[in-house]
């Protein structure tokens, strides 16, 4: 839920100390990158448009005073003392520094933002000026990846889980007006508009967390790319349309498999290796025969039910060893210790 927090703006003395975020104009002066223009679009559907335009700090200062709104990212990156504030509210919300990022947006009287929902969260805090806000609840989508602006086109990746055709904000919004020292808390997906009633200078925390998607993602690419066939370049690649099934008839063509999860890795003793888990006096022992000979090593109480399995199975995969154990080691951990038994000669991973 959208939540506002009313207060004077020097409990932000710390922020507000930074010259640079005193001014618009201020800003201008240090910041590099393109900076996005939003200006109204009489054409668009059900009213105005936020119309981004990439602009030069001289261009877009010009565009400011005559109306614009003007719309800094990622502004740490050219204000270092702001990277120390976003390294502290990222290890308050247990997020890797990259995933928080300051804006900045200035706005003249009468102009703003109009309806639309970002697929990130936000913490909006008014220096200057007074702005009113208009939010309600996105019946339409759920978390989505991709933000939206009314009369814009939908992205591909949005188009998944959204088909757009909305004409305005919702007939229940709720209206804000905050002023300096206000910070308005806008959650992913809730649709907002913005106003401003005065010359309005505005800073924000834009927090962007990994979706599962993003954390699935990186894992299957690092397990494709252990295998030379998921490396090679793909040529020839087809039509977006036609491109899953053109995946699937190559990967049969060629076996062109992912490779095995760590829950289907398949292990077996080495060949005349016999093993026995011992105690002796208060600890436990794993006894290793081999060639003959007999080996001793002491466990720590954790591997004791793990080395206890492997000594009584022929073989075994490291889904099934993690699922008997009920999961008190985790399927990784079950991996990383059959390769120390790999590693010892002790087992022999099967293709």
């Amino acid at each position: 839920m959208p939540h506002v927090s009313r207060g004077p703006l020097s409990r932000f003395g710390e922020l507000f100390a930074i010259e640079e975020i005193r001014s618009i104009e201020r800003l201008l002066r240090v910041f590099g990158s393109p900076v996005s223009l939003w200006v109204p679009d009489a054409k668009a559907v059900g009213g105005k448009k936020v119309s981004p335009r990439p602009l030069d700090a001289r261009r877009a200062l010009d565009a400011y005073k005559r109306g614009g709104t003007l719309y800094l990212n990622h502004v740490e990156e050219w204000v270092p003392p702001l990277r120390r504030i976003t390294q502290v509210l990222a290890n308050g919300l247990g997020l890797p520094p990259d995933r928080i990022f300051c804006s900045v947006l200035a706005s003249r009287a009468g102009a703003g933002a109009s309806a639309h929902f970002d697929p990130l969260q936000s913490f909006n805090i008014q220096l200057r000026g007074r702005k009113r806000w208009r939010l309600a609840p996105n019946a339409f989508v759920k978390d989505p990846t991709v933000g939206w602006a009314v009369g814009h086109e939908v992205s591909p990746e949005l188009a998944t889980h959204f088909r757009g055709g909305q004409k305005g904000m919702p007939a229940k919004a709720r209206s804000v007006e905050v002023g300096p020292g206000d910070v308005v808390f806008v959650p992913r997906s809730v649709w907002h508009t913005t106003r401003a009633l005065d010359d309005s200078l505005a800073f924000c925390f834009e927090v962007f967390p990994q979706t599962w998607a993003d954390v699935a993602l990186a894992k299957l690419r690092q397990l494709l790319v252990a295998d030379e066939r998921w490396r090679a370049f793909a040529t020839g690649v087809p039509p977006e349309r036609e491109l899953l099934a053109s995946l699937a008839k190559q990967a049969r063509a060629v076996s062109l498999a992912p490779p095995r999860l760590e829950s289907a890795r398949r292990f077996r003793k080495a060949r005349g290796v016999s093993l026995a888990v011992q105690r002796r006096g208060s600890r436990h022992a794993l006894e290793i025969t081999r060639g003959g000979r007999r080996e001793t090593a002491l466990l720590d109480a954790q591997l004791v039910p793990l080395c206890e399995r492997i000594a009584a199975a022929a073989r075994f995969t490291v889904g099934a060893l993690a699922r008997s154990l009920e999961h008190a080691l985790t399927e990784e951990e079950v991996s990383d210790a059959l390769e120390w038994f790999v590693e010892a000669g002790i087992l022999r991973e099967e293709a």
